[in-house]
C-alpha cells in the first residue's frame, strides 16, 4: 500500500503472493526464491482444484510455471499482443 500511495493512487489489494525469500543480514541481499514458487504457493493456499491461470511478468524467474509466462517488457508493460496471447492460452487450458 506505501508503494501505490507514494504515486497518491487508491488501491485495495484483496490477495497477494507470498513472500519466501528471507533477508540476508543488514544488507540489500535477498536469499530468493524464484518468482514461479511464490506464485506456486499462492494457488496451493487458495485454491481447491486445478484451475486455468496465465502468469503476466517482465521477470522470467517462472520454475515450473513456465507454460504458464506471458513475458511482458518491463519498459512497456502489458501490450495487445500480451493480452490476446493470455487470452488464448486460457482458452487452451479450459
Amino acid at each position: 500500500k506505501a508503494f501505490f500511495a507514494e504515486w497518491e493512487l487508491s488501491v485495495t489489494l484483496h490477495s497477494f503472493t507470498p513472500i519466501l525469500s528471507k533477508k540476508i543480514g543488514s544488507g540489500i541481499i535477498w536469499d530468493g526464491q524464484p518468482r514461479g514458487v511464490e506464485i506456486a504457493e499462492w494457488i496451493k493456499q487458495n485454491t481447491n482444484e486445478p484451475i486455468a491461470f496465465v502468469i503476466l511478468d517482465d521477470s522470467d524467474d517462472m520454475d515450473s510455471l513456465m507454460p504458464h509466462l506471458i513475458l511482458t517488457d518491463g519498459w512497456y508493460g502489458l501490450t495487445d499482443e500480451d493480452a490476446t496471447r493470455a487470452v488464448a492460452m486460457l482458452n487452451e487450458q479450459s
